[in-house]
């Protein structure tokens, strides 16, 4: 048998050598190459590893596995195959790789946004994706974070796309600060004009005005006008804006009162009634008029002047009067005539009227006539006096028709009589003094009573004294 032995990869010399016994000698030698099949060496996949040592010696198999979160493609076991006696070798199988797991894409929310950026298109195993909503959003029904995990699923799954809620309404940047106004004289309205709110949101938006329509310029009439903008977005959020227009009138109203009413009676009390006053305003609406007086149309009136006060109240406050009097008189009495050769003074006050026969100096009354004041009582007729039984004056008046010395007795006292020319105003003037001395006189109360019912009137005052 031949001698067996192992030699290394490489060139081995072996040498015999053959000794005698006589010590000759002889030898032989050979060269054993040992040669090597093998292949290049294999490198483990990218992102992979062996499972075991790999060797590169021809019939060696290699088996590859790869890293987590990446999936074998490709010969996951390879052998070292080498042919044509060692002058080709190659690995069989196809080239392993190791690829990385991926996710499906994720969609966006409305209004939001998704991180990272890959996590939109297909994200590598690893890769967290968070949801996120824009300012003025809320997340809703989903969750906010998943991850893609080393099989290439979410993990939690996203079984739907997480949405954004619209938890912002809209916000006024600007608002129409109130309006104070006043119309012109004699005009109830303004002609207004603003500049329109402005208004902010996250989404679209859209603008509604109360009262319906109000756009500026708008004419306002007196009053106070609540102007509301109202924005609404397109989840229904709302924001209002408003402001006020005030236009103020300060402008009387105008009332009109009806002409002094005067009225003649022989009896008291007696029924006046009147047209009610009219009211008119700037705003056009109709002011409230109410008396201040404490007398109404168809009250009963007794002998002498009422003054009757109405007031117009506008919708502002504006207040204006208006009065008028009412005049109760006795029934006129007939005219007197004016004696010859003298002069006829009367008073005529609301009260009634007196009047005085008057004959010039160097003249008298006849013999038999005693002049005295005439009074016009209610009935229209002219008494002597003022007393229940007085007895009818003489109607007409005597004419002065007798001659009287200036020493002679008179029919008359001196009030009753005068000097000079009657029209000459000096001497009636004189003769007013002294009908006015005799009235006040003998008709004290009257004229006291007079002044009190109407101090205007001054009670029997000369103004109202007339002379013919």
């Amino acid at each position: 048998m031949g001698v067996k032995t192992v030699f290394t990869e490489g060139s081995h010399h072996v040498i015999y050598t053959a000794e005698d016994g006589a010590g000759n000698r002889a030898k032989c030698q050979f060269t054993v190459m040992v040669t090597v099949h093998r292949c290049k060496a294999l490198p483990p996949p990218s992102f992979g590893q062996f499972i075991h040592t790999c060797n590169n010696l021809e019939g060696s198999s290699c088996s590859m596995e790869c890293h987590m979160g990446y999936r074998l493609t490709g010969s996951a076991t390879r052998t070292c195959v080498v042919t044509n006696n060692g002058t080709t070798s190659y690995w069989d199988g196809v080239e392993t790789k190791c690829d990385i797991y991926r996710c499906s894409p994720l969609p966006k929310p409305t209004h939001g946004t998704l991180t990272p950026t890959s996590c939109s298109g297909q994200p590598v195993a690893g890769t967290q994706c968070s949801f996120h909503c824009e300012s003025g959003f809320e997340m809703q029904n989903g969750i906010n974070t998943t991850l893609c995990n080393a099989t290439g699923h979410w993990s939690p799954s996203v079984s739907s796309t997480p949405s954004c809620k619209d938890v912002q309404p809209p916000v006024f940047t600007s608002c129409p600060s109130d309006v104070y106004r006043e119309p012109a004289a004699g005009l109830g309205t303004v002609l207004v004009n603003w500049d329109k709110p402005t208004v902010i949101d996250n989404t679209a938006v859209s603008i509604a005005v109360s009262p319906n329509g109000t756009e500026p310029p708008t004419v306002f009439s007196v009053g106070t006008h609540i102007i509301t903008y109202t924005a609404t977005d397109s989840a229904g959020l709302t924001a209002t804006c408003s402001f006020m227009v005030n236009i103020r009138d300060n402008e009387k109203p105008n009332i009109t009162c009806p002409n002094d009413v005067e009225v003649k009676t022989s009896t008291v009390p007696v029924e006046v009634t009147w047209a009610l006053p009219v009211a008119v305003d700037n705003s056009e609406e109709r002011p409230t008029v109410t008396s201040l007086s404490h007398f109404d149309p168809g009250d009963d009136f007794r002998y002498g002047p009422e003054l009757i006060a109405y007031e117009a109240t506008d919708g502002s406050g504006n207040r204006a009067t208006c009065t008028f009097k009412v005049l109760v008189k006795a029934t006129d009495c007939p005219s007197l005539n004016v004696p010859a050769n003298g002069a006829l003074v009367c008073g005529i006050w609301f009260f009634g009227t007196y009047c005085n026969p008057n004959c010039e100096g160097s003249d008298d009354f006849p013999a038999g006539y005693t002049p005295s004041t005439y009074v016009c009582d209610t009935s229209g007729t002219w008494l002597t006096s003022l007393d229940r039984d007085a007895p009818p004056a003489r109607v007409p008046i005597p004419d002065c028709s007798e001659t009287s010395p200036p020493t002679a007795d008179r029919q008359g006292y001196i009030n009753f009589y005068y000097s000079g020319n009657c029209s000459d105003p000096a001497v009636q003037q004189q003769i007013k003094i002294s009908f006015i001395d005799e009235v006040t006189k003998r008709f004290y109360v009257v004229c006291r009573h007079a002044l009190i019912r109407d101090r205007d009137s001054g009670g029997c005052t000369i103004k109202q004294v007339f002379v013919t």
